[in-house]
């Protein structure tokens, strides 16, 4: 939420109010039964359920059992990915408004321009890393932790596509419980999201 919160401030355009929110717009899986190719060859099959509502659900954590040590390594690296990928997103995002006020001739107000913000640029990035998160594995023993995680960020997720008006960080952040669990475990980058 940070470093969504630093991306933001420090690309130099108009865009959100004072404080930061996240914005989490994810690349989304269908439900289904779908197998995808992994990268020693063997298929991976599709784990991402789909809700009572039709909206899919958080993937269930497959992948191989790894160390604690490794686990928060390969998650943190994940967790890095999430600013990079919202920056140019930002940057496209700012320039669709500034076309479209100057097409309708009206200015959007600080909150419009922070919500067009996070479900376009910074769901997006979650997305990918909830689905990187399902499948990283767990640490071996604490298998049920690893769920939570995942659980963890796709309510973040679904928090901010719906509510986007939800700040990124403290109180009442859809991030809040992602933020514990991770800072919890030792996740360097994962808590500053």
């Amino acid at each position: 939420m940070a470093c969504f919160a630093l991306a933001a401030c420090g690309s130099g355009s108009d865009t959100t109010g004072a404080g930061s929110t996240d914005a989490t717009a994810a690349d989304t899986t269908e439900a289904g039964d779908s197998t995808e190719a992994t990268n020693d060859g063997s298929a991976e099959e599709d784990t991402t359920e789909a809700g009572e509502d039709g909206s899919s659900a958080a993937p269930t954590v497959t992948g191989p059992s790894l160390k604690k040590a490794e686990y928060i390594k390969k998650g943190d690296e994940i967790c890095g990915k999430v600013p990079q990928a919202f920056q140019p997103l930002f940057q496209k995002v700012n320039g669709e408004l500034k076309e479209e006020e100057k097409q309708q001739k009206k200015k959007f107000s600080a909150a419009e321009k922070e919500e067009a913000v996070k479900l376009k640029a910074a769901v997006p990035p979650l997305g990918t890393a909830l689905e990187e998160f399902g499948k990283l594995g767990s640490p071996a023993g604490d298998e049920e932790f690893a769920q939570e995680v995942v659980d963890a960020l796709d309510a973040a997720k679904t928090g901010l596509e719906e509510d986007p008006s939800l700040p990124f960080t403290g109180k009442g952040s859809p991030f809040e419980e992602f933020v514990k669990l991770t800072k919890g475990y030792g996740f360097q980058s994962c808590p500053r999201l």
